[in-house]
């Protein structure tokens, strides 16, 4: 049942975001359409974990868990 709401979830944000729209695109055209509707899904139930442990607030332009593009986050070489 969690799948299946993620799935929806997913094809209702890819049908509404441009940036999820694109990437559900780009994996249809490498495999099939129903494996592409599952991986988007998962990308979305692994967004929603990110969120959930570090308590922030969803933001399309916001990568929860990902420290790509931030300065001074004490991570790595500075």
């Amino acid at each position: 049942m969690l799948r299946f709401l993620l799935v929806e979830a997913a094809q209702a944000a890819a049908r509404i975001q441009p940036d999820w729209r694109r990437r559900y695109l780009h994996l249809a055209m490498r495999r099939h359409k129903s494996i592409a509707k599952v991986a988007m899904g998962r990308r979305l139930a692994v967004r929603l974990y990110w969120m959930w442990r570090n308590g922030c607030e969803y933001s399309p332009s916001l990568e929860c868990g990902s420290y790509v593009g931030q300065l001074g986050t004490g991570h790595g070489v500075q």
